[in-house]
C-alpha cells in the first residue's frame, strides 16, 4: 500500500452530487442528500425539516451547482475539512461553535444542545454531520442567500 503525505494544503474530502432542484446553490451553502423526490443517492437539496439528518456537506469553495430552472448538473460537496467560505445564519457565533443546517434556509446557524422538538435546527448529538465555527462573526438571521456573511470553519460531515 501506497501512503501520500498531503502537501498542498489542508486535508479535504469532497464527494460529486447532483442539485435536485431548479434553484441556483451557490459555494458556501449546505446540502442534504434528498430522499423524498429523488431516493438516488446522489441528489442533494437545501436543507429543509425532513432531511436535516442527511446532510451531506457544504458546496467546494468556488462550486456551484445549476442555475435557476436547470437542475441535474454535477458538483462537488465538502464532506471533510477546512472550508473558507460558509454561509450563516443566527446570531454572533464564536470559534469552536457547533454549526449545523438550518430548515428551509441556505445557510447553516448554531446547533442546540439539547433535543428539542420544536427546534427548526438540529440537535448536535443526533445530526450526522456538523461545521465547527473558525471565526467570529455577527450573521444575520433574514437573509435567504447571505452574500456577505460567510465564515472559516470545518466541515465533518462523513
Amino acid at each position: 500500500m501506497e501512503i501520500k503525505t498531503l502537501t498542498k494544503g489542508p486535508e479535504q474530502i469532497f464527494g460529486v452530487f447532483k442539485n435536485g432542484e431548479a434553484v441556483f446553490i451557490n459555494s458556501g451553502t449546505p446540502v442534504c442528500v434528498d430522499y423524498t423526490t429523488a431516493a438516488n443517492g446522489i441528489s442533494v437539496i437545501l436543507p429543509t425539516t425532513a432531511m436535516l439528518y442527511t446532510f451531506t456537506g457544504i458546496i467546494k469553495e468556488g462550486e456551484y451547482l445549476g442555475t435557476s430552472g436547470q437542475p441535474d448538473e454535477l458538483g462537488l460537496v465538502q464532506l471533510y475539512g477546512h472550508h473558507g467560505g460558509i454561509y450563516v445564519a443566527g446570531t454572533t457565533v464564536t470559534p469552536g461553535a457547533m454549526m449545523v443546517p438550518a430548515d428551509g434556509s441556505s445557510a447553516i446557524t448554531l446547533g442546540v444542545t439539547l433535543n428539542d422538538a420544536n427546534s427548526a435546527v438540529l440537535d448536535t448529538i443526533y445530526v450526522g454531520g456538523y461545521v465547527v465555527c473558525g471565526t467570529t462573526a455577527c450573521l444575520d438571521a433574514t437573509s435567504t442567500f447571505l452574500t456577505s456573511n460567510t465564515m472559516k470553519g470545518f466541515v465533518k460531515a462523513v
